[in-house]
Order: structure tokens, then C-alpha cells, then sequence
């Protein structure tokens, strides 16, 4: 009964996980389309997303079998392959001058708002000590308007009282 509940949770949870890749898989092709048309490039197609697949039961194996497995796997570790082939070129991918200007200005406009949020939330920070402070003082005026404390208005009549 436990292994059931636990197969139904872990599957549910699978699921939700593999629904949240799917909408930052498109999150991300609409934010990188947006940038590209922002730049002046034509949107991009990406691949339709692999469709998640089942994973087949694994069936638990004998101890023979897996001292077997692992004995062929520690030989074909141990063997040494070389390939008797050339090393393959590498190709380097070539950038128009035309495009290079567009996303040269991109990064120079990405670190000017980088600096500039620094900026702002340097000011936040700056501003919520203020209202802090203020806020303090605020209370502490109020306090002294009243007469001190809670506790110490109550000891003030008490004493009066007698």
C-alpha cells in the first residue's frame, strides 16, 4: 500500500516537474525571439520539445547476473581504443560586421541597466533605513505623548490610586 501511495505521489510530482519544463522551454523561445526582434533579427524556429517517453519497469536482476555485468563492464573499462583517423577540423562560425554592432550595443545597454539597478536598489536599501528610523521615532514621540509605556502608565495609576 505504501509503495502504491509513493508510485502515485512520485508520478504526479514527475509530472508537474515535466510540466514546468515546458513552460520555461517557451518562456525562454519567447524571450530569445523577443531579444533577437529587438536587435533586428528574424525570429528563430526551435525543434518541436521531445514528448516525455515512459520509463520501462526495471526488473530486479540476480546477484549472478549484475557480478557478471560488472566484471564485462571493469574489461571494456580497462581496454584502451584509439582511432587511427586524423583529429576532426574545427569549424569556426563566421559573423557578418552588420551583426556584430547590434549586440555590441546590446551588452553596452545590458551593463548600463545593471549599473542602474544597482543604483536603485542601493537607494532602497537607503530609503527603507530611513523609514525605519523615522518609524522608530514616530513611536518613540507617541510613547511620550501618552505618558511612557503601557506598563508604566498602569504603575503611574496604580500608585495614583493609592
Amino acid at each position: 500500500m505504501l509503495q502504491w501511495f509513493r508510485g502515485i505521489l512520485q508520478t504526479r510530482y514527475v509530472g508537474l516537474l515535466e510540466g514546468e519544463v515546458t513552460r520555461l522551454r517557451a518562456e525562454n523561445r519567447a524571450l530569445m525571439n523577443s531579444l533577437l526582434g529587438t536587435e533586428g533579427f528574424p525570429p528563430v524556429e526551435f525543434p518541436e520539445a521531445p514528448k516525455p517517453q515512459p520509463l520501462p519497469q526495471l526488473r530486479k536482476r540476480p546477484w549472478h547476473q549484475l557480478q557478471a555485468w560488472r566484471e564485462t563492464g571493469a574489461a571494456r573499462s580497462t581496454e584502451v581504443t584509439t582511432s587511427p583517423g586524423p583529429p576532426s577540423p574545427q569549424t569556426n562560425a563566421v559573423i557578418p560586421a552588420e551583426a556584430l554592432k547590434p549586440l555590441y550595443d546590446f551588452t553596452i545597454d545590458c551593463k548600463a541597466c545593471q549599473a542602474k539597478l544597482a543604483a536603485a536598489q542601493d537607494h532602497l536599501t537607503d530609503e527603507r533605513k530611513k523609514t525605519t528610523s523615522l518609524t522608530h521615532e514616530r513611536d518613540d514621540a507617541l510613547r511620550i505623548a501618552r505618558g511612557g509605556t503601557a506598563w508604566r502608565r498602569i504603575a503611574r495609576a496604580a500608585k495614583a490610586a493609592h
